[in-house]
């Protein structure tokens, strides 16, 4: 004995549908699954900076950003605070335990600590190339007027 049966037009355009849909998240996904290595952030304002690493190599910087802005942005205590590039002389970065903490060196002398996510990049364009590094990696940024 067979059974033969017969297509359903509304169940094909589902089957369709869905297929499509999952191949489109998929596709979707995959956009986001590394970072290019050939571009960096253009930030709003051109700040110069000095970037000194854990094995302490420096690198001058123009173009210099921290994930495309022109501001550090943490913690301190349970405020989130924002401070631009403009008023930063330096930033010394340390881990406390598991936590990446920002020592922020005003203009004004004075020194702000902040609690960082701990996944920040800064990017900038060195006289040899792009430059892009976690600030989990730096000691210190030195910010140039």
């Amino acid at each position: 004995m067979r059974t033969v049966l017969k297509k359903s037009p509304g169940l094909t355009v589902c089957l369709y549908g869905a297929v499509f849909s999952a191949m489109l998240i998929i596709l979707m996904g995959m956009g986001s699954l590394g970072e290019r290595d050939d571009a960096i952030p253009v930030p709003d304002k051109n700040y110069s900076a000095t970037f000194i690493d854990q094995l302490d190599i420096r690198t001058e910087c123009t173009g210099v950003s921290i994930d495309g802005n022109t501001y550090i942005k943490g913690k301190r205590g349970k405020g989130s605070h924002t401070i631009t590039l403009d008023t930063v002389s330096e930033m010394k970065f340390f881990k406390k335990g598991s936590t990446l903490t920002v020592a922020v060196v005003l203009r004004t002398g004075a020194t702000v600590e902040l609690t960082l996510a701990g996944e920040e990049k800064a990017y900038g364009k060195s006289s040899y190339g792009l430059f892009k590094i976690s600030l989990a990696e730096l000691k210190s940024m030195i910010v140039k007027m």
